[in-house]
């Protein structure tokens, strides 16, 4: 299971791998866009696709739960892409980070 903190203002997309992080930027607050993605849902996932959710929600949370380490880090490779295809908010090698 892996929550992950997705912010457009700081172009920084962090992963919490742990459900009680201590990590201070894990605070979900009301006004942030929460996707959640297990096996049985990955249909929010195409909003981030389509504009319908993307940079005008300053803060974006995906809360996975795959119960697969790898496969969550690649939904989030996958989530970068769709958020910023030219690289220019989350560049390529520097916009991902890990809390553990």
């Amino acid at each position: 299971m892996a929550t992950v903190h997705i912010d457009f203002e700081n172009k920084k997309i962090l992963i919490h791998s742990k459900p009680r992080c201590k990590c201070e930027t894990f605070e979900i607050n009301p006004e942030d866009c929460v996707i959640n993605l297990d096996r049985a849902n990955t249909a929010e996932l195409g909003k981030l696709g389509t504009g319908e959710i993307g940079p005008k929600n300053k803060v974006i949370w995906l809360k996975m739960n795959f119960s697969d380490p790898f496969f969550e880090h690649a939904i989030v490779e996958y989530a970068r892409e769709l958020l910023s295809p030219d690289h220019e908010v989350f560049h390529r090698t520097r916009s991902i980070g890990w809390c553990h």
